[in-house]
C-alpha cells in the first residue's frame, strides 16, 4: 500500500497494473481488485494477507501471487475438495451442476 495523500493511512495503489492483460481502471481491473480486497479481508493468516496486499499496492503481480507455493498449495487443496464433492454427486446432480456453468446461450 502507499500512503494516502491526506496522511490518513495506507491505501491500495490504483494506478499500478496488477494483471498484464487488464488495463488499469478497466472493468476487469476493478473486478480483480475487488476480488483481491475480499481475499485480503477474509485471509485467515497474515502471510496470505501480506501476499495479497503486495499485489494491491503494486509490489507484485497476480501472476507472482499465483506462482507462490502458498497459493499453489491452497489451490491444489481446493481443487481436490471440489473433485471429491463432484465424485459424491449423483449423475443427475452432476448434470444439473454442469448446466448451471454453461453459457446462457447453450442452456
Amino acid at each position: 500500500m502507499t500512503q494516502d495523500s491526506r496522511g490518513s493511512g495506507p491505501r491500495d495503489a490504483e494506478d499500478q497494473p496488477i494483471f498484464g492483460s487488464f488495463a488499469v481502471g478497466s472493468e476487469q481491473d476493478r473486478k480483480a481488485r475487488e476480488a483481491l480486497r475480499q481475499l485480503r479481508e477474509s485471509a485467515q493468516d497474515d502471510s496470505m494477507r501480506r501476499s495479497v496486499e503486495s499485489v494491491l499496492n503494486g509490489r507484485a503481480t497476480i501472476q507472482q501471487l499465483f506462482d507462490s507455493p502458498e497459493i499453489k498449495a491452497r489451490m491444489t487443496a481446493l481443487n481436490e475438495r471440489v473433485q471429491d464433492e463432484v465424485r459424491q454427486m449423483t449423475p443427475e446432480q452432476r448434470a444439473e451442476m454442469m448446466k448451471r456453468f454453461r453459457p446462457a446461450e447453450e442452456r
